[in-house]
């Protein structure tokens, strides 16, 4: 994916730029965020990968909006479902 242009791209973040929800300075509209990868660092029962309870992964995920997406195939996406209540 290629980000053709930044001209109005803002950031939002209540987590100190830990997390970053970017979206349209001109219509509103969240174009992609990036965050912490967690999965790289703890296990699905919250019990860190290292051994220290405090770490912050390195990694990131970056997520995009992709109603976003000019002329996509919706049939080729697949979704995948997260239990965020009990997996989180």
């Amino acid at each position: 994916m290629k980000i053709l242009s930044e001209d109005k791209d803002k950031v939002y973040s209540v987590s100190g730029s830990l997390s970053r929800h970017h979206f349209c300075g001109h219509c509103g509209m969240q174009t992609w965020g990036d965050s912490p990868d967690w999965a790289s660092m703890y296990n699905m029962d919250g019990t860190s990968k290292t051994g220290d309870p405090s770490a912050v992964p390195t990694a990131r995920i970056h997520v995009v909006n992709l109603r976003l997406v000019d002329d996509l195939d919706w049939s080729s996406v697949t979704v995948e479902k997260v239990d965020g209540r009990n997996n989180w």
